[in-house]
């Protein structure tokens, strides 16, 4: 199979293999591939055989493309769909999976990778050092973020122009954006009708 240059499928599947919690990956269906790009519709089921995913995974890997990062061309994983059951987003499941990404990406001489994130997805990838691609993005991001905590959170805008001050990075907020006795960020802004999305990168090599 021509993609085996790009990565070979015994990679792709242990990219997905999450030994701490007895979780294995398992194709879908045979890889899109040709010798420059291969991707794969993967599952991840526990012990049980139970899939662990409302939706499967699309892993993507191109043998060279555009980087976002910085100029130039190299090669790159792009993450197009993972949407992991409600009761298993709590247990560090993504943080994992994502680490075995890396882990194996990095071996494989990658030199970035990318995704779309949506919904919880912009709060979440942020966390795990994904960069936005548009740096305006992210200013958008946190004006949206500045009225749910006006408007939902009750902050006065003292305390949100000082939270915005020493913002860094969405993982420091993000417990402002995950109240328990309150809506999440994510559900309020489903109810504006907009869309949530933005292209990320994370450099790998």
């Amino acid at each position: 199979m021509p993609c085996k240059n790009i990565i070979t499928e015994s990679e792709v599947l242990r990219a997905h293999k999450i030994v701490s919690k007895n979780i294995t990956g398992s194709l879908c269906k045979k890889p899109d591939c040709d010798e420059y790009r291969r991707y794969d519709v993967i599952d991840l089921k526990d012990v049980k055989n139970e899939s662990v995913l409302d939706r499967e995974i699309a892993f993507e890997c191109l043998k060279e493309d555009r980087l976002w990062g910085r100029s130039g061309r190299g090669k790159i994983a792009k993450l197009h769909n993972i949407r992991i059951k409600v009761d298993k987003k709590s247990t560090g499941l993504g943080k994992e999976l994502h680490t075995q990404q890396l882990t194996v990406l990095r071996a494989q001489n990658f030199d970035e990778m990318q995704l779309s994130a949506k919904w919880d997805g912009v709060i979440v990838w942020p966390s795990l050092f994904f960069k936005f691609k548009n740096e305006y993005d992210e200013e958008e991001l946190l004006d949206h973020i500045s009225t749910y905590m006006f408007d939902v959170l009750r902050y006065n805008n003292e305390k949100i122009s000082r939270i915005m001050r020493q913002y860094k990075s969405i993982k420091e907020i993000a417990t402002h954006l995950k109240p328990e006795d309150k809506i999440w960020f994510t559900e309020w802004y489903k109810g504006t009708d907009k869309s949530l999305q933005y292209s990320m990168y994370k450099e790998v090599s």
